[in-house]
């Protein structure tokens, strides 16, 4: 893609969406087959787009993420991909956001607790951490550890409807 800006896992960047025809495009390579995370933060509606090096459509979302942002994941092979970011559908669409990348090892900071598994705050096996789901479509992840085979369980308390789900550490639902 033409001026694209060349980003990495575990990286941040601010932008802005000046127009609602605004694109902006991120060029970054994969180096290993893994599932990876990509999402914006900010009060701007965005509408996330991934392609493949050929610019060939692979994903897109517009307002699964915090506050109408974008939010997505997919299992990527070795090689080079985009990320666009435009305009989402929402009345505020103009405006500025960051953009996240994440994979196996590179995190990003959102807010209390990380937004996917490669930001995810450690817990103890038998620990209360708390959090706070402060904006529409908030997720927490936590990670832990266990050191034996037996039967967990997991719970929220407090007053917010929550739902849990469950991972294996190569992102895999259980």
């Amino acid at each position: 893609m033409a001026n694209d800006t060349l980003i990495g896992f575990g990286q941040t960047i601010s932008a802005a969406i000046g127009t609602a025809t605004e694109k902006d495009a991120f060029r970054f390579t994969v180096s290993a087959r893994a599932t990876y995370s990509f999402f914006s933060t900010g009060s701007t509606d965005t509408r996330g787009t991934l392609y493949d090096a050929n610019y060939g459509f692979l994903t897109s979302d517009n307002s699964s993420g915090e506050s109408d942002n974008f939010w997505f994941t997919r299992t990527l092979d070795p090689g080079t991909y985009y990320v666009e970011v435009g305009a989402g559908f929402g009345t505020n669409n103009i405006g500025s956001y960051q953009l996240h990348l994440e994979g196996p090892g590179a995190g990003t900071t959102t807010d209390d607790h990380g937004f996917s598994p490669w930001s995810a705050s450690t817990m103890l096996v038998g620990g209360t951490p708390g959090g706070s789901l402060s904006l529409p479509d908030d997720l927490d992840f936590f990670k832990f550890t266990v050191s034996a085979r037996a039967t967990y369980s997991f719970f929220s308390t407090g007053s917010t409807d929550t739902r849990g789900t469950l991972y294996d550490a190569n992102y895999g639902f259980l």
